[in-house]
């Protein structure tokens, strides 16, 4: 039997810079990646400055390895929203959440065709009075990891 693979009908966020507030942390726990198996999360953060042809405001994701090396994502990250280095070899998801920062997307086309939005900046805002934007969505942690990850 074959299957008609079909693409997802949803809008990118635009390219650009985008005022935004960090509202998820989601654990996917181990995840098989091109690069074989990886812990991965995903940040996600509510455009305060873009919104989709129905009014609703963007959701923007920022994939990432769970990994805290120097130059890994997740301690680049960390640093960008919180203005702080990422010491040690564990974090609080908590910390991130709530903050308000400028997100650079990127569009990029994947091997499959498909355009993927890509977060290739954070920077942190001054203003951090996230309650004055009236978001949309909940600030919420997620974490669903295997019992033997490192936090």
């Amino acid at each position: 039997m074959k299957y008609n693979i079909v693409q997802p009908d949803f809008e990118l966020p635009p390219e650009g810079l985008h005022l935004a507030v960090v509202y998820a942390w989601e654990d996917k726990g181990m995840q098989l990646t091109q690069y074989g198996e990886k812990h991965r999360a995903i940040i996600k953060y509510e455009s305060l400055t873009h919104t989709m042809k129905d009014g609703r405001r963007f959701s923007i994701f920022d994939f990432l390895n769970v990994a805290f090396a120097e130059k890994a994502t997740l301690t680049v990250r960390y640093k960008q929203i919180t203005g702080k280095a990422l010491v040690g070899d564990t974090f609080d998801p908590s910390d991130l959440m709530g903050v308000v920062v400028e997100v650079y997307i990127v569009h990029n086309q994947g091997d499959n065709g498909r355009t993927y939005a890509n977060v290739v900046k954070v920077t942190r805002c001054e203003n951090q009075d996230p309650a004055s934007y009236d978001l949309e969505n909940d600030i919420v942690v997620v974490e669903n990891p295997p019992d033997d990850l490192p936090f």
